[in-house]
């Protein structure tokens, strides 16, 4: 079996991550490397993100830092899964939105999403482009300036998904907003169960789109044999 080309980043919560060594890994936690300049904080809330490029799979799991430490110019980091089990044959049990799993569009498969704020100044509804979805919220990214809503309001997104006909039609607060260049920022987003329609049926959609895109990352990436092919 060839072995998948895998991109592996990590970071802060809210922030865009750096590449890292994966040294190992299991369903409970992973070990990674990364520069002294791109440090992790001690027992704090990051993202591991695993592209296979070759087959435009990605998936971003919610972990916790160990007590990492210094090697040389490096920092070896252990991670511990907010979600063990994440690359298993069985969808693990979703937790609160800041533990779900999260999975990102890759190749042929974008989602289109629309959002209309319910700011008095901003009717017409805007596109923006996904960065990652859960059962809980997504992440999406837009041109700064002249945005149509701000942190901590609500907005409508209207989300289109691969193969879908019609759009999910879900109510969501902005919880962070997040300058990634002078050009682009990014809004992390939960979804508002009491103020979307239909919400149980719509969650259960979104839920089937993630789960798919899980198992088709773990199919395509089998983690073991690519650490084992890595090894002097």
């Amino acid at each position: 079996m060839t072995q998948p080309t895998l991109d592996v980043e990590v970071g802060p919560r809210h922030r865009t991550p750096v590449p890292c060594e994966l040294e190992a890994m299991d369903d409970h936690h992973a070990r990674v490397r990364v520069p002294v300049e791109d440090a992790l904080p001690e027992q704090a809330a990051v993202d591991l993100w695993m592209t296979n490029r070759q087959h435009g799979h990605a998936i971003i799991l919610p972990a916790f830092t160990g007590w990492p430490t210094i090697e040389g110019s490096t920092q070896v980091c252990d991670l511990f899964f907010a979600n063990p089990h994440a690359l298993g044959e069985h969808p693990p049990p979703e937790g609160d939105r800041r533990s779900a799993i999260r999975v990102s569009p890759g190749g042929s498969e974008a989602i289109e999403v629309w959002l209309t704020s319910d700011r008095a100044d901003s009717a017409e509804p805007i596109a923006a482009s996904v960065v990652d979805v859960s059962v809980g919220g997504l992440l999406i990214e837009m041109k700064a300036g002249h945005e149509p809503t701000t942190p901590f309001t609500q907005a409508e997104f209207q989300i289109l998904l691969p193969g879908d006909s019609w759009p999910l039609v879900l109510n969501g607060q902005v919880r962070h907003r997040t300058r990634v260049t002078r050009e682009t920022v990014r809004y992390g987003v939960e979804f508002d169960r009491r103020r979307s329609p239909a919400f149980t049926e719509q969650m259960t959609r979104m839920a089937e789109y993630v789960e798919a895109r899980r198992k088709a990352f773990a199919r395509h990436t089998p983690i073991p044999e690519w650490l084992a092919s890595r090894a002097p």
